[in-house]
């Protein structure tokens, strides 16, 4: 009896490990429920999403300088419009039913985290992992009030990240996946950050050669680069340079009071040109140091998932610009 209930709490139990994301599951529910009731919706970007989508959607105007809202101009590719149009149209048409957006982002938040336990559950195959872990996952404050109470896009692109991640590691789809991942990054730029670990994880455990590098990326180009040329379409057809310019703009730098991870440096030096490729050139010598040192040689066999994770927290940590969503 006693090591049943070890082997419960530890994780090494598939019946207890379903038993407890569905517990889990049942019990988000039940708070998102109570928190849509209780809490009130907090107005940061929605109306100037919907704003922005306006100015396509109504107005048909494909030029991205030209699309904004209240906060400034579109930064988002595509992908974010066509998502946020179909989001207008459930919220009474013109996006002003908020409680039925919710509704939606509701749902949203509840298979983003069942993504998420599964791909937790794949990761404990080899080494349990403890049953507190999944709980874990659940109780973030801030994960609940970018889903269901300001309705940001980055709730989409992590739960199209999360698919794609689902379907590449552990369904093994991995076509499929790279076009969800490429819907994720034309919803929302900062899903770029998982880019260099699906890349090494679509090449594979092994040494680096130049055969298997341009296989790979001939791979990624068809399958996550021809999704996002079909989704900008419309705009690269008419108005190219401003949708490029606009969407996968590289140097933008948000206001200085939103910061998180460099807070502790002067406004001027964080504003700075200098602290930008400083911030760019050690992200990309850490994730070349990853991928040569810790992701081919032995994280790719031991859990690929580590891969993609470190990937994105690399990035993450080196952010200049990084806000609360990106946390989600």
């Amino acid at each position: 009896m006693r090591k049943l209930i070890l082997d419960t709490i530890a994780g090494r139990r598939v019946s207890s490990i379903v038993a407890c994301i569905l517990v889990l599951l049942l019990l988000e529910y039940i708070t998102c429920r109570f928190i849509l009731a209780r809490v009130s919706y907090t107005e940061i970007d929605w109306k100037a999403y919907m704003q922005e989508v306006e100015g396509w959607l109504v107005d048909g105007d494909t030029n991205y300088y030209h699309l904004k809202g209240d906060t400034g101009p579109l930064v988002y590719p595509a992908a974010f419009l066509y998502l946020y149009a179909i989001l207008r149209w459930i919220a009474g048409g013109d996006g002003t039913d908020i409680p039925a957006a919710q509704q939606v982002f509701l749902w949203l938040y509840l298979v983003t985290v069942a993504i998420v336990l599964v791909c937790l559950a794949y990761a404990g195959r080899k080494k349990s992992v403890p049953l507190v872990y999944y709980a874990l996952v659940c109780f973030s404050r801030r994960t609940h009030s970018i889903f269901l109470l300001r309705l940001f896009n980055d709730a989409w692109c992590v739960a199209l990240v999360h698919l794609s991640v689902l379907l590449m590691v552990v369904l093994g789809y991995r076509r499929l996946g790279c076009v969800v991942y490429s819907l994720a990054v034309g919803v929302k730029m900062n899903a770029f950050l998982w880019a260099p670990g699906i890349f090494v994880f679509l090449l594979g455990p092994g040494g680096l050669t130049w055969q298997r590098a341009f296989s790979t990326l001939c791979f990624v180009a068809v399958w996550c680069g021809i999704p996002q040329i079909l989704i900008g379409l419309p705009f690269l057809t008419t108005h190219p340079l401003p949708y490029l310019h606009k969407s996968f703009e590289l140097s933008r730098v948000f206001f200085y009071k939103w910061t998180v991870n460099f807070k502790f440096l002067p406004e001027d030096i964080f504003v700075s040109r200098e602290l930008g490729i400083l911030l760019l050139i050690t992200t990309i010598m850490l994730w070349a140091w990853f991928a040569h040192r810790r992701w081919l040689p032995t994280w790719l066999l031991q859990d690929p998932l580590l891969v993609l994770y470190s990937s994105n927290f690399i990035g993450i940590a080196m952010s200049r610009t990084i806000h609360y969503q990106f946390y989600c």
